[in-house]
């Protein structure tokens, strides 16, 4: 009589009626599953546990017995190479502990006593500075600055590409931090010069003319002398005379 309200029902109803099926379907389901799983672990006790001990106790007696005629063979040896053998094992063992010890820190002194690292450790105050409060030595004890002429040199310069032959003519002045540096500088200019000479002579044209080349030219040279340098530094350098030929 009502068409539309008995589909609706009906839509509803199926459903419902179809649980029980699914219900025993799905405990045949588990009840298949857990018979497998029983039947499986059983089959392991019985048959695959036993099987697998008697393999490890097999190699362990087979361990065993080898160990055992290691030993048998090693006190069958004379009195001194038995010492020997012990000896180099026990040397073996220990230099292995050192190293692992040296590795995470320590060393031999720190087995018996730790040893002061620092005077922070020992002192009865600690205190720290801000790094941007710090001053260079030059900076912080200011002295009258000396300038040092220095003779003419005749560089050869590195050949590259275009430029078989180059050579540049050179003539510096320095600026050093106190009289006895400059005292020092003039008194061995020329073993100086030949260390800045030989330094210059590293760089090609290109490098030498190129952007940047004086700058590059004044740093080289500060850094030579200051190496070579007894006492002192020098600030600065500054060109007076610069002729390159290709």
């Amino acid at each position: 009589r009502y068409p539309k309200v008995q589909e609706k029902i009906e839509k509803i109803t199926t459903p419902l009626k179809a649980l029980p099926d699914r219900a025993a379907s799905q405990w045949v389901r588990t009840k298949n599953t857990s018979f497998d799983i029983i039947r499986a672990a059983w089959r392991f006790l019985k048959t695959d546990l036993p099987d697998r001990i008697k393999y490890t106790i097999g190699q362990i007696k087979a361990f065993h017995a080898w160990v055992k005629s290691r030993i048998q063979y090693f006190w069958a040896k004379p009195w001194l190479e038995r010492s020997l053998y012990l000896g180099a094992t026990l040397f073996i063992l220990g230099f292995t502990t050192l190293i692992v010890l040296n590795l995470g820190g320590r060393w031999l002194p720190g087995l018996f006593d730790d040893y002061t690292r620092g005077f922070d450790m020992v002192a009865d105050r600690v205190e720290e500075f801000d790094q941007k409060e710090w001053q260079k030595l030059d900076s912080a004890f200011p002295q009258p600055i000396f300038t040092v002429l220095l003779e003419k040199i005749v560089v050869n310069l590195s050949r590259s590409p275009g430029h078989r032959n180059p050579m540049g003519a050179f003539k510096f002045y320095v600026s050093v931090d106190s009289q006895e540096t400059a005292v020092e500088v003039k008194d061995r200019e020329t073993e100086i010069l030949d260390y800045v000479q030989r330094a210059i002579e590293e760089l090609s044209y290109e490098e030498v003319n190129g952007y940047g080349g004086r700058t590059q030219i004044k740093s080289l040279v500060r850094a030579e002398i200051n190496r070579v340098l007894n006492q002192g530094r020098v600030q600065d350098v500054f060109i007076e005379i610069m002729i390159t030929k290709p």
